[in-house]
């Protein structure tokens, strides 16, 4: 769905990222702004984010990948959803950072896709 081929009196898709302060994220939010979309951008810090976005229309959503619930209902009405979001420690760093990747990067993304897909469901017009 691209908002190119909406018609006029549809209102534009709306679009949740996540890690939207970060490289990707921002650059995201950025191209999906000036494709037409609508976004609602997810974000640790909120001041971050405000400051990132100063002057763009996007609705923030501050969360965390620790707490989906807790943003859970931010992806009501949403059409399409980009998980850029991830945690990850340069090798310098280090020590075993394997649990926090796995909580992150697998366990998190496996419980937004849940949320998102019962989120969607929600909003699907049941027959009478």
């Amino acid at each position: 769905m691209t908002p190119s081929s909406q018609n006029k009196n549809t209102p534009a898709p709306l679009a949740f990222v996540t890690g939207a302060t970060g490289l990707l994220g921002n650059n995201l939010v950025r191209a999906l702004l000036a494709e037409g979309f609508q976004v609602r951008a997810l974000a640790r810090s909120e001041a971050k984010a405000r400051q990132q976005f100063e002057r763009l229309p996007i609705e923030i959503v501050s969360g965390d990948l620790h707490s989906i619930p807790s943003f859970s209902a931010a992806l009501s009405g949403v059409d399409v959803l980009f998980h850029t979001a991830a945690y990850f420690r340069d090798s310098y760093t280090g020590g075993n950072h394997a649990h926090e990747l796995e909580a992150i990067n697998v366990k998190a993304m496996k419980e937004l896709l849940d949320a998102s897909f019962v989120a969607w469901f929600m909003q699907v017009p049941l027959p009478s």
